[in-house]
């Protein structure tokens, strides 16, 4: 029966085997999540949510000529309130994932 190695390079730059099963398909090897990714990952959503903040801090200021302004920076800040503690979701996920046992699929 054809088996195929192979291998990927983590975070580390250390190799993790992989074999590949010529008939059925089926992969072997163990799994892990990259934290590395999963930083920039949350960097990309901290930017994200420091732009909404700026831009209700922008309508939070016009608002002072145009009070209507007022309720859309203060939704704005909230909204960045909530995506920016979303920021922490890819990190958490990736290092519960990598907490887990190591499975040999």
């Amino acid at each position: 029966m054809p088996l195929y190695a192979t291998y990927y390079l983590d975070d580390e730059n250390q190799p993790r085997p992989v074999l590949i099963n010529g008939q059925s398909g089926r992969v072997y090897g163990a799994r892990r999540a990259s934290m590395q990714r999963a930083q920039r990952t949350a960097l990309i959503i901290v930017a994200v949510a420091a732009v909404i903040f700026f831009l209700s801090l922008i309508a939070g200021v016009a608002g002072l000529a145009a009070p209507p302004l007022l309720v859309v920076a203060g939704i704005g800040g909230v909204l960045a309130l909530c995506v920016g503690l979303g920021a922490i979701i890819p990190v958490v996920r990736a290092w519960q994932f990598n907490r887990r046992p190591v499975e040999v699929l």
